[in-house]
């Protein structure tokens, strides 16, 4: 037997009422499972909201992106997408970090885009290592136009490899900050 009477509650189908109380749940249980406090929680309610209002403005994205002309560029679409969905999930990460919800408010207050010359350095260096990789693509889809990798040496590929992984990894190191999940 259905909980909702009716096709509709609110003017909002059954259907969609089960999928944001099943996502807003599960996602709530999810942050609490990351951490017993009442900050993991809001973290993952934010991440089910999100889903959510996805979910619920489907159409109304589709019909803005047709109207202003993304749905002809996909790739510009793609990297609209990728950011704003980027931004979302670093702005949930406060709440993550936070010890209360007093502490995450003070650091949202705060927050400011201004690099520190050290973060100017690393930003530099991160965008550095995505140009590496995407040129690695770009490589690897042009692989027919680019026949004199094929005659480059095994050994040569693999020092190459080798040394990019080493460089990467040198200077990616920074013990002032462990991985997260180490401290669990």
């Amino acid at each position: 037997a259905r909980r909702i009477p009716g096709d509709r509650l609110w003017g909002i189908r059954a259907d969609a009422w089960a999928y944001s109380v099943g996502v807003l749940v599960t996602f709530t249980l999810a942050g609490l499972w990351h951490g017993a406090a009442w900050t993991f929680a809001a973290w993952g309610a934010v991440h089910g909201a999100c889903l959510v209002v996805s979910h619920a403005t489907t159409r109304l994205r589709r019909r803005g992106a047709r109207v202003s002309g993304l749905r002809s560029r996909p790739r510009l679409h793609a990297a609209v997408q990728v950011g704003a969905t980027f931004m979302l999930v670093s702005a949930a990460w406060v709440l993550f970090r936070a010890a209360s919800f007093e502490n995450a408010w003070t650091y949202a207050r705060y927050l400011q885009f201004k690099l520190p010359p050290q973060g100017c350095a690393n930003l530099l260096f991160d965008l550095a290592l995505v140009a590496v990789f995407l040129s690695l693509e770009w490589v690897q889809r042009n692989r027919p136009r680019l026949a004199v990798l094929d005659l480059m040496p095994i050994e040569v590929k693999a020092i190459g490899y080798a040394l990019f992984v080493a460089v990467t990894l040198a200077l990616s190191v920074d013990a002032a900050n462990p991985f997260i999940y180490f401290r669990f």
